[in-house]
């Protein structure tokens, strides 16, 4: 399982996740699993002209090998996408109902293959700045085994400022939550590194990853963590990234600190 957290900034119109980076079955397994992805959709028109390149949020919670199979597979075929006329592009909303049918595709299959149809239990969030309507946008779609797969599919609100929606652990959600009200302020950062970091919930541990959503796309945003004794550390997925480097580039760019 896992805890993901999507809340409508109040300062601006971007989406910020957050989620925590523990896969485990009883136990745990890994502890440095992104569960927060870019989806990527690239859109030419007839003549191979590019009409859209950006991405969008994608998280999720419940089978780790349903959601990646889902976002391998989405994530791909995403990428080839034409628009005959070199205008029309999808909204956000369609886009979602494209990842909600293959989640539905591959929940069937797998569900078939396996004795315990609830291994199969997946929620997924689609986020980010619709290219249609110009506003940010949530989609959740979710397995629901009754005799059949199923799959459910509707619109989160995201247009209040600070709203919050949790898919996950729902043990751990309720503890979130507490945490929240105790504080007596809606500090949902410093709620979530206090769950991961208490051994109460197992399903929940590693590190916070977050993901921005905004007009220019979605990516995932380093954590700068700061100890009590002062020392500053660059983090991503439970790894620490300060001194690494791809070729002449590093990872020394915009970060969310934490305390």
């Amino acid at each position: 399982m896992t805890i993901v957290l999507v809340i409508s900034a109040e300062d601006s119109e971007e989406i910020i996740a957050y989620s925590d980076s523990r896969v485990s079955n009883s136990t745990p397994l890994l502890d440095g699993v992104a569960k927060l992805l870019p989806l990527p959709v690239k859109i030419v028109d007839a003549n191979q002209m590019l009409v859209l390149n950006s991405s969008f949020g994608f998280a999720f919670s419940g089978s780790t090998l349903v959601a990646q199979t889902v976002y391998s597979f989405v994530s791909a075929s995403l990428q080839s996408l034409r628009s005959d006329d070199g205008h029309e592009v999808p909204s956000l909303e369609q886009i979602s109902e494209y990842v909600a049918l293959i989640l539905k595709k591959t929940a069937t299959e797998l569900g078939g293959n396996v004795t315990t149809p609830s291994t199969v239990q997946t929620s997924i969030l689609i986020f980010g700045f619709c290219p249609i309507t110009q506003t940010r946008k949530l989609y959740k779609t979710e397995t629901q085994i009754t005799q059949t797969f199923e799959i459910g599919f509707g619109e989160l609100n995201v247009v209040e400022k600070g709203t919050c929606h949790c898919i996950g652990n729902e043990e751990a959600i309720d503890m979130l939550w507490k945490e929240v009200d105790s504080n007596g302020n809606i500090d949902y950062l410093e709620a979530l590194r206090s769950l991961i970091k208490s051994p109460d919930v197992v399903a929940v541990g590693g590190d916070i990853q977050a993901m921005i959503a905004n007009e220019l796309g979605a990516s995932v945003v380093p954590i700068l963590d700061k100890a009590k004794d002062g020392t500053v550390t660059l983090k991503l997925l439970n790894q620490v990234i300060d001194e690494v480097t791809v070729g002449p580039c590093h990872f020394k760019n915009k970060a969310i600190s934490i305390q």
